[in-house]
């Protein structure tokens, strides 16, 4: 019986010979692509025969990407090329979910809002994201005058990396507050809380969004957070800060986003950026990146200016000896603020998708993304559908067949960074795909089922 490794060697020669064989000599770099990113695991003396006879040069470049890819493996993520991918429609419309629950008053109880938010995690990959449930027994306060014994909800989520001892927190509060803004009357069934603080979650979902749509990987783990509370004396973020005191974690930095969508289109957009004692240089370097990556001017108030900085979840960390930076619009304006004038349609979503760039940025710097080329060693072909013609110049052919088909396939194509290039829904058992605009080199197609299981193929464009 011929063992594995002599079958592996045999069939990876029979690719090779074919693909040499049938395609243009324009394209032998294009074959390395499709030779380097097979899932077969074959030492390079298997084809150096193959390449003899090509010209010096290129036998020498081959061997150098051979080298890089193989060792290094990984791309360090350039915070300018994921920016344009930010979308202020997707904001807008967490915002207005959020703002859809009617109340967020807490001590009505936010668990429902929390499985939202948990729900909206787990879809962007984050299977680990979980609600904190805590009780508390508060006094009565000088807008609530009955006193609350009841349960609160957080949600935390985690994208472990490549060093999950070293932590970045980004956060933000997920429930609201009505009290007619100056006239302190207390409307506990109507918090629409959208600027306050729906744009804060919003952001938060939008950098997990993007994290999974472009397959990014961290080197280092970052904690999502929404805290319950915040308005009644920032009692989630106390418990978690708390937590991460008694576990002993190693937060580098925790970024909390409170209010970041009001903004006057006319005029200049401005972002207060609080900082603490502890963390002048953190709040110095998110300015910098305002300026670099962003339309927004940072501020950075003085004196009596940053006393805000103690208003919002962040303090619970800075106090507890964590860096932390604190974002909220400069442009703030009374006659929304806990009102119930506070609604999704009153609000920026530019200036909200500037705020999004801002963290990813920061997110790149202190958490360190790499997109790693597609894992093809997970990506095994399947007979359950075909892919032709392969290799393909302009049109391929995605064939189902009839023990399988549904009319709600999905049908996804990833490049080997594992960024969604191209998706539709199957209508028909035979599904045409143009590769004419798509760049040289592999791509997988991903057949997914409704009911969740999908099926890949790998197809090199030439």
């Amino acid at each position: 019986m011929m063992n594995q490794g002599t079958r592996d060697r045999e069939f990876f020669y029979f690719r090779v010979d074919k693909l040499f064989s049938s395609a243009p000599q324009k394209n032998l770099t294009n074959i390395f692509f499709y030779i380097f990113l097979s899932d077969i695991n074959v030492k390079i003396y298997t084809f150096a025969k193959k390449i003899l006879n090509m010209k010096k040069s290129l036998f020498f470049l081959i061997f150098i990407l051979f080298f890089i890819f193989s060792v290094f493996g990984q791309v360090k993520v350039e915070t300018a090329d994921y920016l344009n991918y930010i979308d202020r429609d997707s904001i807008k419309k967490t915002v207005l979910d959020m703002e859809n629950f009617t109340t967020r008053y807490a001590p009505l109880g936010n668990r429902n809002v929390a499985q939202y938010i948990q729900q909206r995690l787990v879809n962007y990959g984050i299977i680990n994201t979980e609600i904190d449930t805590f009780y508390k027994n508060l006094p009565p306060s000088l807008l609530d005058f009955v006193p609350f014994r009841g349960y609160f909800y957080n949600v935390r989520g985690s994208i472990l990396g490549t060093n999950s001892d070293s932590i970045v927190i980004i956060g933000a509060h997920l429930d609201a507050i009505n009290h007619n803004g100056s006239q302190y009357v207390l409307n506990k069934n109507f918090t629409p809380g959208a600027d306050d603080n729906a744009s804060g979650v919003a952001i938060m979902i939008e950098m997990a969004r993007i994290i999974h749509q472009y397959n990014l990987k961290t080197q280092n783990r970052i904690d999502f957070l929404a805290f319950d509370a915040e308005e009644l004396g920032l009692h989630g973020a106390a418990r978690d800060a708390q937590r991460r005191i008694a576990e002993q974690d190693k937060v580098i930095i925790m970024v909390n986003n409170d209010m970041v969508s009001n903004q006057p289109i006319e005029e200049e957009y401005r972002i207060n950026i609080h900082w603490y004692d502890n963390a002048r240089p953190e709040a110095e370097y998110a300015a910098s990146v305002c300026n670099e990556y962003s339309s927004i001017r940072p501020i950075l108030p003085q004196g009596n200016d940053n006393g805000m900085r103690e208003n919002s979840d962040s303090w619970e960390y800075a106090k507890k000896g964590i860096k932390s930076v604190f974002f909220i619009e400069y442009s703030f304006d009374q006659d929304y603020y806990h009102t119930s004038y506070d609604i999704c349609e009153n609000y920026n979503y530019e200036y909200a998708e500037e705020v999004g760039k801002v963290n990813f940025a920061l997110l790149n710097h202190y958490a360190r993304f790499n997109s790693y080329p597609f894992d093809i060693q997970t990506v095994k072909d399947r007979e359950n559908f075909s892919v032709y013609p392969n290799p393909v110049q302009r049109m391929a052919n995605i064939a189902i067949p009839t023990s399988m088909y549904v009319p709600s396939c999905m049908i996804q194509v990833f490049d080997n960074y594992g960024r969604i290039c191209y998706q539709t829904s199957v209508i028909q058992q035979r599904t045409p795909i143009d590769f004419s605009e798509f760049a040289s080199g592999l791509y997988v197609v991903q057949l997914i089922t409704p009911d969740g299981h999908s099926y890949s193929k790998k197809i090199v464009k030439i």
